[in-house]
């Protein structure tokens, strides 16, 4: 099953009379997790549904206070039936933990410090308590924590005594083309007054030998006065990669990196190989809050998760403060935002009709679907064969018109013809589509396109 999405227009031929929008997450406060051990700047959550458990999971960060005048940064637990209604569950008696306990929930020994995540729930490992992943500093030492899948019971799996190389936070993703491990940071600068933090990666079949650091994101002139980058989770999606580039804005008057102070969004980064992420429009994705909500200060998203009902769900670390300003504040553990199937960017109607022609596919099967949106206007399809003549029966005047919003839409026509059923296996087709008050998400089906499928990308 093939997905194009409109990151850009690799797949595209043509479009008129249409726009390329980029989706906006929306905020759901009733799932807000609000836990007083947290202070808004070490949370970076990982959110996973627990199938088989029927729960949802979450490990977060937290800042808890040792002593009068020492905290140390560990990590937290909770748990929610939906995802949506948290609660932080007393495991005194469940985790038997060395030293003094500080928090009902707390998963690691007080007698460390450890600053993890953000944790990667890996389903491509084969031994299930590896399931969880997870580059920490422990006390002072870069390590590799694993876990069960039930977020409660990590071990240290290794330390790099070696592996400072990239500063903190260090988020995970498996690159599936390549069949290795990918972990994201920010390259350390010599000098931190005078040169700007980058993002790269570290390649890794193994967690023993790492790749050296290849920067994958740096500013350009479109990025704001003063801009830094804070890190870049990256994540699955279809055959693609998608990443959150977060960026931090500091003080003009100071003239430095900022230590404390300033705001921080996300910016949406994707890639076809894993390696290179380009930026599509440059605007942010996940924004702050509105002043007095939760959020209104930094917001630090490092969780994507498709639901059961096709709803991409964003989960992020937050402050009410900005960066590091004001660590005193009960700020919230996480907070969530959703977006439709596949709306990261998508094509609206300017004016109708609006036209859109997409390069030849090679077809594989007669399953065609799509994500589109028309409640008050029509969408119709029509099927082109490898020389650009219309398929017959599968013309625009013989499609069905379709009205409405539908993720996974199947183009119809009067001639009894379904999908892609008037094709052959291995037939080039392009796909012609029209549009009136409309908007298109996605295309899938039994087919493949230069972009997603071509051996090209490995070379």
């Amino acid at each position: 099953m093939a997905c194009i999405l409109f990151f850009d227009d690799l797949d595209i031929v043509s479009y008129d009379n249409m726009e390329r929008v980029q989706g906006r997450p929306v905020w759901q406060p009733q799932a807000t997790l609000e836990d007083a051990a947290t202070e808004g700047t070490h949370n970076f959550p990982c959110v996973w549904h627990d199938r088989d458990a029927g729960i949802w999971r979450a490990v977060y960060g937290a800042r808890l206070r040792r002593s009068e005048s020492r905290k140390i940064t560990q990590t937290l637990y909770a748990e929610s039936p939906d995802g949506i209604d948290w609660t932080i569950p007393d495991l005194t008696d469940e985790l038997d933990l060395a030293g003094e306990r500080l928090a009902i929930n707390q998963i690691f020994p007080s007698t460390s410090s450890v600053t993890c995540g953000p944790a990667y729930f890996d389903a491509h490992d084969p031994d299930p308590n590896r399931r969880l992943k997870a580059m920490a500093l422990r006390d002072g030492h870069r390590a590799l924590l694993t876990c069960p899948v039930d977020g409660k019971r990590w071990t240290l799996d290794r330390e790099f005594a070696d592996q400072r190389n990239t500063d903190y936070p260090n988020s995970i993703f498996r690159n599936r083309r390549q069949g290795k491990y990918v972990v994201s940071g920010r390259q350390i600068p010599r000098d931190r007054k005078a040169q700007r933090r980058t993002i790269t990666f570290m390649e890794t079949e193994d967690f023993d030998q790492f790749s050296r650091p290849r920067t994958v994101a740096h500013l350009t002139p479109n990025d704001p006065q003063l801009c830094e980058f804070y890190g870049m989770s990256v994540f699955e999606y279809e055959q693609m990669y998608v990443g959150l580039l977060w960026r931090l804005f500091g003080n003009d008057r100071l003239h430095e990196i900022p230590v404390r102070g300033g705001t921080m969004d996300s910016v949406l980064t994707y890639s076809y190989d894993g390696r290179y992420f380009p930026r599509a429009l440059h605007q942010p994705f996940i924004e702050p809050n509105e002043l007095g909500q939760h959020g209104c200060g930094c917001m630090y998203t490092s969780s994507m998760v498709v639901d059961d009902d096709h709803q991409i769900r964003f989960y992020s670390g937050a402050s009410k403060s900005e960066h590091f300003l004001d660590r005193e504040l009960t700020d919230a553990a996480l907070l969530l935002h959703t977006m439709r199937l596949d709306g990261f960017y998508y094509l609206k109607t300017l004016s109708s009709p609006g036209h859109l022609r997409t390069m030849k596919l090679t077809v594989n099967g007669p399953d065609l679907r799509l994500n589109v949106c028309s409640p008050f206007g029509s969408v119709r399809a029509q099927l082109l064969d490898g020389d650009g003549k219309v398929i017959a029966g599968c013309s625009f005047d013989d499609c069905q018109a379709f009205r409405g919003d539908e993720l996974f839409w199947t183009p119809q026509w009067t001639s009894g013809r379904r999908g892609l059923d008037a094709c052959g296996r291995g037939d080039e087709i392009s796909l012609e589509m029209e549009f009136v008050s409309a908007a298109l998400y996605a295309i899938r089906g039994d087919f493949e396109t230069f972009t997603l499928y071509n051996d090209s990308w490995d070379q």
